[in-house]
């Protein structure tokens, strides 16, 4: 079994780590909010990822993105690629019969 992860970052302990998931509107980061909670709390890493609903290892990788950037670094992240700055709609309104081929949308 893997050694236990430990929570360096000492300024939330589990009480205020649950009362900033229930303010949070990010379903994926109150998860990763709870799941700290939960070890700041004694359980076990397989414990409180299968209570979370992830991975042993993704919760591990978690706890140390916490370590290093804080409750920010829980914030899910958005994919590669740009949002379409208008090319596409333009480019339908004027050329309906060719979809656009050089915007992030088409690549989708």
């Amino acid at each position: 079994m893997g050694r236990a992860i430990a929570v360096t970052r000492t300024e939330h302990v589990a009480s205020d780590l649950r009362i900033q998931a229930s303010r949070c509107r990010d379903g994926a980061q109150v998860r990763r909010l709870l799941a700290l909670a939960l070890i700041l709390e004694g359980h076990t890493r397989t414990e409180a990822a299968k209570r979370s609903g992830m991975e042993r290892q993704t919760l591990r990788d978690w706890v140390h993105r916490h370590n290093a950037t804080g409750v920010a670094g829980l914030k899910s992240g958005h994919g590669p690629g740009g949002e379409c700055q208008g090319c596409c709609r333009t480019h339908l309104v004027t050329n309906p019969a060719y979809p656009p081929t050089s915007c992030a949308v088409s690549r989708r």
